[in-house]
């Protein structure tokens, strides 16, 4: 599983994106998601092709809650182990 920080993405938010990324790195860890910063612009976001639609869904709105504090300048949600 990986969440990819490709340059529009960011624009949106007005952080730069290696910023974003290395803001994201440890609290996606803790859900076992690896961020890739992507240079130009295309798809973005959470992949994870090899899990079923249920479960797709599932990790995908844990890790846009995870993004949505994080951009927010918010704590990451749930315990830090």
């Amino acid at each position: 599983m990986r969440y990819v920080v490709t340059d529009d993405f960011v624009a949106v938010h007005g952080w730069t994106p290696d910023k974003t990324a290395r803001a994201l790195i440890g609290p996606l860890a803790r859900v076992g998601v690896v961020v890739q910063r992507a240079r130009g612009f295309g798809p973005g976001g959470f992949q994870a092709p090899a899990l079923t639609a249920d479960v797709l869904r599932m990790k995908n709105a844990e890790v846009v809650r995870i993004v949505k504090h994080v951009l927010e300048g918010q704590p990451p949600p749930g315990p830090i182990d």
